[in-house]
């Protein structure tokens, strides 16, 4: 199954778990997250020690939110402020060596927690070949404007990388396979590896 990489980071806000249960369809696959390496067929080579090599070269780091970010396939993101130079540093680092085949160069990396999705009714998700009518434009400026809040909660710190394996049918789903969401389908944590050098 496709292997990614995110960050948990810790945000106790009632506000963003209504958001998410209302209008992301994955709130029940996986936590709050940030990504950093987008899903991968899982290879020969060990991503564990990849990924840990990455980690250790940046220190536990701060994140907070300063605005929104809208993708082409209409999902709303909350856009990390701080810690975004940290996330980018990760996601460069992790698409490196035997993995650089993986990285997307028509897209700019955006460090981001999804919010939700904003597709009208009737339509099929399409993540390759958005249609940009296909916005649902009076949900998405209600919770955009309901929002607003979760730009002013604290910082959280992150100390670790989570490596996470997600179902092909969840998969197939957000590579716009077309079809209903895969309801039931969750995500497995299969590695946790801790930010830094170690000391002692």
């Amino acid at each position: 199954m496709p292997l990614a990489v995110v960050l948990y980071p810790s945000i106790a806000s009632d506000l963003l778990g209504r958001i998410r249960r209302a209008h992301d369809p994955s709130v029940h696959a996986i936590a709050p997250h940030v990504t950093v390496l987008f899903p991968i067929p899982e290879t020969g080579q060990s991503l564990t020690q990849h990924v840990a090599r990455a980690a250790k070269q940046i220190q536990p780091f701060e994140i907070s939110f300063d605005g929104f970010h809208t993708a082409p396939d209409h999902w709303l993101f909350l856009r990390l402020g701080r810690g975004a130079d940290q996330c980018r540093q990760l996601h460069t680092a992790l698409y490196a060596g035997d993995f650089a085949q993986y990285r997307r160069t028509d897209i700019e990396y955006v460090p981001h927690l999804a919010l939700g999705l904003f597709l009208r009714a009737r339509v099929w998700y399409d993540a390759r070949s958005p249609n940009a009518d296909d916005r649902d434009v009076v949900r998405y400026d209600r919770v955009l404007g309901q929002a607003r809040p979760l730009l002013d909660l604290p910082a959280t710190t992150v100390t670790s990388l989570h490596l996470i394996e997600i179902p092909s049918s969840l998969m197939a789903w957000f590579d716009g396979g077309g079809g209903s969401y895969p309801e039931g389908e969750v995500v497995e944590n299969v590695g946790e590896v801790t930010l830094g050098t170690p000391t002692g």
